[in-house]
């Protein structure tokens, strides 16, 4: 505005008032001002007719006009040009009453400023630019409305319709009058009123207004579905009505009812053709596994029994050829003949004694002992090896070690193992350490008190990977460049099975290059009650095999998480309480309980989520979870990886033999060979993965993981057990 003149009429017939504002208007220093006078009505109703004009002073007493007329006649003939009304001290009242019928503004003369003057007209241009552009807005906003092809209406907060639009008549064939007035529930269907209602009704509680599908019944009687959004509409900050759009979409529903009708029959079809090819991939895996079953155990067991027997009938063939063999050459031989012999009693052993703890069928000899006794007789049975390797071996037992329950032969079978591990894979002049202390484990106010035994050594260390997988069966880890692992690769499974067969625990902590440290713990024996000795039989219950386990209840609901932890203690389990879904990561991924039983309906992270996390994460994906939840999904559950899922209300009875039959399954679900026959390697891989197991075929060139089976789709594996 400043930028260029203001024109200015000025509708005055006295000289000097007139002459007045012009010079006041001269003055201002912040626009500049064409002013163009006419002292009659006529003359300035000309000039305005001529265009061009930003602002009218006008004076309500003329010659030819006067009082409230003279701006009812400039207003009609320029409705967009703003006036300002001049009145004298003694007809204020009739200015005002100009304002109040559409003037901008009044100034008294003989009161007028430069600056009140210049405030005046930018204000009444201003505020008729606004207006005018209010005006334009309103008749876009009415054409649209006119013009639309949706319903559209407004309402009171009670539901009463105020307004509808012409596509209403259109849509439902009732004229709007009709409905004006009238309840919008009245128009809706009578079984989906209510849920309409309850949508506004959850608006007044904070909650966002969502779009709702209801039926119309038009004047024809037909059912209309109409989509109906509405948003709130707001005068001084308070909701006084709503203003709503209707959208027919009775096609797009009757059309997606036949598509869900043709889905329906699809996917019955699918699921008919899915059962007849699974039957028969079932069957033709079936035989495929036996086969591979078969060729796996011959194939592992051959290469264990022939290499032994090799070197004994080669040297009992020199014996038996030579008369002349020295003493010193026979007795040679025959410690070669000796060694493979216990090599082989050894092979034996261990697939026996596997089968036996696997089957229940083990005899426990279980009395109450000291662990310097165990470790003594540990020690001293690998003393030949580690003196020829010239190893340092030291022990260290807390004095005054409480005894604990267990077999003195499976627990001396433990330690001998874990030091003969440890010898074979620490160099000559090396150290090998046995510890053994009394410590606390869990967290408050979940704290037991068990005897820790370490077997450390400084040989050449274990691989992250391959600490995952250690204590699986036929799992063998060595320097393959130095040294090839013997044997089955069953001693730390047996010895998974031993310490967790007595309530304990076993892990390594290992870095490539710094050597080893694995760790077991047992109960001591004020803590778990004497086990009882013998063979199990099938009809007995098999409650060693799941007392003493560390188990992570998940609940945000104090009751159920104490009535659980009250009946998994009095069976001798460890309870560690998590209240969320957060927590329950946390500490699983910490304590790696045995088994979790975790609740659904959680405040942070819900349980299916929990499940998908801890599945989903190497560290804990073994763990077996019951989930225990008023949720009956047990579908979702399960194909999340849950192993067991019960709902509330808990039926103690059950709950209990569900958790024993998990903890009984521990440990059972995988499998990884490791061998240097890479054939023989791919047979066993192909032959697990099949029966549903993870196997993965690591080293050399070639690393792969493949190896399942054919099968009608390849693309399809089995999950893991």
């Amino acid at each position: 505005m400043e930028n260029k003149p203001i024109n200015v009429l000025l509708i005055e017939d006295s000289p000097g008032d007139a002459r007045l504002i012009q010079e006041i208007l001269a003055e201002v220093q912040e626009a500049r001002f064409n002013v163009q006078r006419a002292d009659r009505l006529s003359e300035g109703l000309v000039r305005l007719g001529e265009g061009g004009i930003d602002v009218v002073l006008l004076d309500l007493s003329l010659p030819d006009c006067h009082g409230l007329d003279t701006f009812v006649k400039v207003h009609a003939n320029a409705p967009m040009v703003p006036v300002v009304v001049l009145s004298g001290l003694d007809d204020e009242v009739l200015a005002f009453t100009a304002v109040r019928e559409g003037a901008q503004d009044y100034l008294v003369k003989g009161q007028v400023e430069g600056n009140i003057l210049h405030r005046a007209i930018r204000y009444a241009i201003e505020r008729k630019a606004t207006e005018e552009e209010l005006r334009r807005s309103e008749e876009r906003y009415r054409s649209l409305i006119e013009s639309a092809v949706d319903a559209i209406f407004t309402m009171k907060l009670d539901g009463t319709i105020t307004s509808l639009n012409p596509a209403f008549e259109a849509i439902t064939g009732w004229s709007c009058s009709e409905w004006l007035g009238r309840s919008l529930w009245d128009i809706l269907h009578p079984d989906d009123a209510p849920a309409a209602k309850d949508l506004f009704e959850a608006f007044f509680r904070g909650e966002p207004l969502q779009p709702y599908e209801g039926r119309v019944q038009s004047r024809s009687g037909e059912f209309i579905v109409l989509e109906i959004r509405a948003t709130p509409q707001m005068e001084h900050g308070e909701v006084v009505g709503f203003f709503g759009i209707g959208r027919d979409v009775t096609e797009r529903k009757q059309a997606q009812e036949r598509l869900q009708e043709l889905y329906e029959r699809e996917k019955e079809l699918r699921q008919e053709l899915a059962e007849r090819t699974a039957q028969v991939e079932d069957a033709y895996l079936k035989l495929y596994q036996l086969d591979q079953m078969k060729d796996s155990f011959l194939s592992t067991v051959s290469h264990e029994l022939r290499t032994p027997l090799t070197s004994i009938k080669g040297f009992a063939e020199i014996l038996l050829s030579y008369d002349d063999e020295d003493k010193e050459t026979q007795r040679e031989f025959l410690t070669i003949i000796n060694e493979e012999s216990e090599r082989l009693t050894r092979l034996i052993n261990d697939l026996l004694d596997l089968s036996r703890i696997e089957s229940g069928r083990m005899q426990w000899q279980t009395s109450k002992l000291s662990l310097q006794e165990v470790i003594d007789t540990a020690v001293n049975a690998i003393h030949a090896l580690s003196a020829q390797k010239q190893l340092d071996v030291s022990v260290d037992v807390q004095p005054d070690l409480p005894p604990f329950w267990g077999d003195k032969d499976r627990l001396v079978q433990v330690v001998t193992n874990l030091l003969g591990n440890a010898t074979k894979f620490t160099p000559a002049g090396g150290k090998i350490g046995v510890r053994a202390e009394l410590v606390k484990e869990g967290e408050p106010p979940n704290l037991r008190e068990v005897i820790r035994v370490s077997v450390s050594d400084t040989g050449i260390g274990i691989s992250a990977e391959n600490r995952e997988s250690i204590f699986e069966k036929f799992r063998q880890i060595g320097d393959t460049l130095t040294d090839k692992p013997r044997g089955t690769g069953l001693g730390l499974s047996i010895c998974k099975e031993i310490v967790q067969h007595y309530g304990g625990r076993i892990w390594v902590e290992s870095e490539v290059g710094s050597g080893s440290t694995f760790y077991f713990t047992l109960p001591v024996a004020d803590v778990v009650e004497q086990r009882g000795s013998g063979v199990q039989g099938e009809g007995e219950e098999k409650i060693e095999q799941e007392l003493g386990k560390v188990i992570l209840v998940v609940d945000d609901e104090p009751n159920i998480r104490k009535f659980l932890k009250h009946e998994l203690a009095s069976r001798g389990h460890e309870v560690i309480e998590a209240l969320g879904g957060t927590e329950a990561v946390q500490l699983a991924r910490k304590h790696h309980p045995d088994l979790i039983t975790l609740d659904v309906d959680m405040p942070d992270i819900n349980g299916f989520d929990v499940t998908a996390l801890l599945k989903s994460d190497p560290g804990t994906k073994d763990i077996p979870i019951l989930i225990i939840s008023v949720v009956d999904d047990k579908e979702r559950g399960y194909n999340l990886g849950a192993n067991d899922y019960v709902t509330k209300p808990i039926d103690g009875k059950d709950l209990m033999e569900k958790v024993a039959t998990l903890l009984t399954r521990r440990g059972e679900s995988k499998t990884a060979p490791v061998n240097d026959d890479r054939t023989l390697v791919r047979t066993i891989a192909t032959q697990l993965k099949s029966k549903g197991f993870s196997a993965r075929v690591t080293g050399g060139e070639d690393e792969t993981s493949n190896g399942q089976p054919p099968s009608a789709d390849s693309s399809t594996e089995p999950n893991a057990a």
